[in-house]
């Protein structure tokens, strides 16, 4: 434990030093750890007597806290960067990125190129991407995986692919389960409320879910409420 703490750390501290001073995007892949580094990046930034330049963004955050992360983004006038999971992968106008930091592999080659694709978009700017292998310490211990170098050469290789102009393909079929709850609980916040028939309707039958069906969205709805 001792040993991830410490590799941990060192990540946080090479990040501050290479990211602070622009705008940035961070990708941690969990939510835990988007908060673990935003508020070790803010704390660099009170150690040196510097205005905070590091924000979280994911899901499950306030939409308050959300924007105001997006607004440090977009403002321009002070450097900012997100530390966020897919939330900031495309769609949200955030102004212009520099460096798009991945820390571990991402969840795929195509999710790569979406969050690559936030950086350099200025002419003449490059896309600039910097990745953290995540790897323990070796020891008499350690299993395969860990001496393999597995999270090294799976990152490696996903960015060989995307410079290769490879990625997935989109699951034009997918269930898409997890998005789908989302979107319920926002219907549901939303709403005040809302009904199995309401989420159907706005949900599955306008065609945003259309590989889910009815017996699917009602188990769905029911493991929900177990919950």
């Amino acid at each position: 434990m001792g040993n991830h703490v410490d590799t941990r750390a060192s990540r946080q501290s090479h990040l501050y030093k290479v990211l602070r001073g622009h705008n940035n995007l961070i990708f941690p892949n969990r939510r835990q750890e988007v908060e673990w580094f935003a508020d070790r990046l803010r704390a660099l930034c009170e150690q040196d007597g510097v205005p905070n330049e590091f924000w979280p963004h994911h899901g499950s955050l306030s939409k308050e806290l959300r924007e105001d992360a997006e607004r440090a983004l977009k403002a321009g006038d002070h450097p900012a960067s997100a530390v966020c999971t897919t939330t900031l992968e495309l769609g949200i106008d955030i102004g212009n990125i520099r460096t798009v930091a991945q820390i571990g592999s991402p969840p795929s080659v195509a999710s790569l190129r979406q969050r690559l694709g936030r950086s350099g978009r200025r002419p003449g700017e490059p896309a600039m991407l910097r990745a953290y292998c995540r790897e323990r310490p070796l020891t008499d211990q350690s299993n395969l995986s860990d001496q393999l170098r597995e999270g090294l050469v799976q990152t490696v290789a996903m960015i060989r692919l995307l410079v290769a102009g490879w990625f997935e393909p989109p699951r034009s079929q997918g269930i898409h389960a997890s998005t789908l709850v989302q979107q319920c609980l926002s219907s549901i916040a939303q709403l005040g409320g809302a009904s199995a028939a309401q989420l159907w309707t706005n949900l599955v039958a306008s065609g945003s879910f259309a590989s889910i069906s009815k017996a699917d969205l009602m188990s769905l709805l029911k493991s929900m409420g177990e919950k």
